[in-house]
């Protein structure tokens, strides 16, 4: 890996780890995105994150069971917005839910 990159892909890391909220309601994100935000949850990069609103977007099951597989890589995380993703099926939104109760999240799905 080139200098600058290594440099950049250390300086954002560090970076991430101090965020403790993410708002990415209204961007007409699909499971794709959603499953780009699990794929850095479940790296534990976001270990301080408490906040993340994904709401009104266009996220289905497949994002959403990203999304619950990904939750232990954040422990700080405490609030979870999905609400308005209608595509988003009530088995994926029971299972999201159920996980987030074990881990004392507030979600809304």
């Amino acid at each position: 890996m080139p200098l600058v990159e290594a440099l950049y892909a250390a300086g954002f890391s560090e970076r991430l780890a101090q965020v403790t909220k993410l708002d990415y309601t209204n961007l007409r994100w699909g499971d794709a995105e959603a499953e780009a935000v699990a794929a850095v949850l479940s790296s534990g990069a976001a270990t301080s994150l408490k906040s993340l609103d994904l709401g009104a977007n266009a996220i289905s099951d497949k994002g959403a069971n990203a999304l619950t597989a990904s939750l232990e890589g954040a422990p700080a995380l405490s609030f979870l917005n999905l609400l308005g993703n209608r595509a988003i099926g009530e088995a994926a939104a029971a299972k999201l839910r159920e996980a987030c109760n074990e881990r004392g999240i507030k979600v809304y799905v």
